[in-house]
């Protein structure tokens, strides 16, 4: 692969700075051995640039393993150990090394929308905290009255056992399902959880909550999730839709589910109507269909 086709989301790349792993491939002053890290906050924004004024370009949810490449002050540059993706996150979202686990520990993984973490193990306690859905934690592995102690939130808490998994438990069977599940969220760029996400999100964030690995941004989901189907092909639950810059899911043959600025939020609505409005717009025509399921 040359330079050139190296992309730089999914690669950690910079005039002055590169993974060590890209020497000899892609110029750059320096070159540097990625550090071990993982997500210790709920959930980490990946900015394109450290900078807070701009929108951010994804969404690092606890748990989620990383290689740092640097750190600057309140900034790390970084990249996720599960996707791919490299952008700049706050270092106080993030610990070097691995979470301690205790012998008692399990590796959950959250299956609610949002887990709420309590104080004690009652669902009248205070709630200290909450985790997004897909975030990964270390939790004592025997449920007490219905809760599993959370360890790594800065001091101990609570999740309900209703809410989590262990890690290696059976993922949903049909990711359009936990699709579903986000009706109504917020519309947020760069977002992926039940408190905002955008239309390349809510389809990596259901898919891997499905058990199904998937990159982030549309023309990566474009390239690489499912097989091309034909502009004419009679369309089926999981079908995906793509435009330049945007992708829904088929929920059927005639109905879309997808997370886009217009509603502000998730949203299903007949293709017919979507196909004409967005044709309207910036987005244009689909760009290209590919089958799931």
């Amino acid at each position: 692969m040359t330079e050139k086709e190296h992309d730089p989301r999914l690669n950690a790349i910079r005039s002055d700075l590169a993974d060590s792993r890209l020497r000899g491939v892609v110029a750059a002053e320096r070159y540097v051995d990625g550090v071990p890290a993982y997500v210790s906050a709920p959930f980490a924004p990946f900015w394109p640039r450290p900078d807070e004024s701009i929108g951010f370009a994804a969404t690092k949810l606890m748990g989620e393993p990383l290689n740092v490449f640097e750190t600057q002050g309140e900034w790390v540059w970084a990249q996720s150990a599960r996707d791919g993706y490299v952008g700049y996150a706050k270092a106080d979202a993030v610990s070097f090394g691995a979470p301690a686990v205790g012998a008692d520990d399990r590796a959950f993984r959250v299956t609610a929308l949002r887990a709420p973490v309590y104080l004690k193990p009652n669902a009248t306690a205070a709630i200290i905290g909450a985790m997004p859905f897909e975030a990964r934690l270390i939790a004592s592995a025997e449920a007490e009255s219905g809760f599993h102690r959370v360890r790594g939130l800065g001091r101990d808490g609570w999740a309900a056992a209703r809410h989590i998994a262990q890690q290696d438990a059976p993922f949903p069977s049909d990711w359009v399902s936990v699709a579903e599940r986000f009706l109504g969220a917020p519309y947020v760029w760069g977002g992926e959880t039940a408190d905002g996400l955008d239309c390349s999100g809510l389809i990596a964030l259901a898919r891997r909550g499905a058990g199904l690995p998937t990159l982030r941004d549309s023309d990566m989901q474009a390239a690489t999730v499912g097989a091309p189907l034909a502009s004419d092909a009679a369309l089926k639950r999981g079908d995906l839709i793509f435009w330049r810059g945007h992708v829904g899911v088929m929920r059927d043959g005639e109905t879309l589910l997808h997370a886009n600025a217009y509603a502000m939020a998730v949203s299903s609505e007949p293709l017919a109507g979507a196909l004409a409005r967005i044709a309207a717009s910036e987005y244009g025509e689909p760009t290209a269909r590919r089958r799931t399921m």
